[in-house]
C-alpha cells in the first residue's frame, strides 16, 4: 500500500489503528494491513498528516489505488471488530456534544414534515421569526434580511431565503426507519413506522 492521504471519518487515526489490531505511540501507530491476509505481523504505519488527515504506509509494499481503496474499505468495514470500533467512536462524540438519537430525530422530523407556507402572511410576505411556529421555522436554512433608504424616504426591504431540501431530508428519516427494505414493504402487519416516529417525538416533547 503506497504513501496516501485519507480524509477523516468515522474514526480519528488513533481508533483506526485500534480498530486494525495495532498499537499507538508517540505520534503514530503500527497495525496490520487491510489489503491483504498477513495477521502476524503488524505492516501499516498510521499517522497523522497536515489538516489532521491519517496518512497511511504500507511496509510490505502492497499497492492501493483509489479504486481498490474504496473496494478494500467496503470489504473491512462489515468486519465486527471495524464495525465495533466505528459505533464506539460515533458513540463518544455524540455523548461528548450532548447529542441524543431522539433529538437528531425531532430535528429531520420539523425539517420534513414543516409547512413553508407559514413562513407568510396573507400578502406574502415573510412573518417575523416570533411569529413562526418553531416546527415550520426549523426549515430554514439560510435568512438574510436587508433594507436600504431610497430617495423619496422609503424604506426598500429585501428578504434571500433558503430552505432544506425536505426530499433529501424525509430519505434520511425512511432509511433509518428501514422504508426501503424488502422486508418492510412485505410485512403488512407492522406497525407504520412514519406514524410510530410523530408518536414518539409528540411524547418526546411532552
Amino acid at each position: 500500500m503506497t504513501e496516501r492521504h485519507i480524509h477523516r471519518g468515522g474514526l480519528d487515526a488513533r481508533q483506526m489503528v485500534k480498530a486494525l489490531g495495532g498499537r499507538w505511540t508517540g505520534r503514530g501507530g503500527l497495525c496490520f494491513c487491510p489489503a491483504h491476509p498477513n495477521r502476524r505481523t503488524p505492516a501499516l504505519s498510521v499517522s497523522v498528516g497536515k489538516h489532521r488527515k491519517a496518512v497511511f504506509h504500507c511496509h510490505v509494499g502492497c499497492s492501493c489505488s483509489q479504486r481498490t481503496a474504496r473496494q478494500i474499505g467496503a470489504e473491512n468495514l462489515p468486519k465486527p471488530y471495524i464495525a465495533k470500533a466505528i459505533a464506539e467512536s460515533m458513540e463518544r462524540r455524540a455523548k461528548a456534544a450532548g447529542v441524543e438519537a431522539a433529538r437528531v430525530l425531532q430535528e429531520l422530523a420539523r425539517i420534513a414534515f414543516a409547512d413553508i407556507g407559514q413562513l407568510f402572511d396573507a400578502a406574502g410576505k415573510l412573518k417575523p421569526l416570533n411569529q413562526i411556529n418553531p416546527h415550520d421555522r426549523a426549515a430554514i436554512r439560510f435568512l438574510q434580511i436587508t433594507t436600504r433608504d431610497l430617495r423619496d424616504g422609503t424604506l426598500e426591504r429585501k428578504v434571500a431565503l433558503q430552505i432544506w431540501d425536505k426530499l433529501s431530508t424525509l430519505e434520511k428519516l425512511a432509511r433509518h426507519l428501514g422504508l426501503f427494505s424488502v422486508h418492510a414493504r412485505k410485512d403488512e402487519d407492522a406497525t407504520d413506522p412514519m406514524q410510530e416516529l410523530l408518536a414518539q417525538l409528540q411524547e418526546h416533547e411532552q
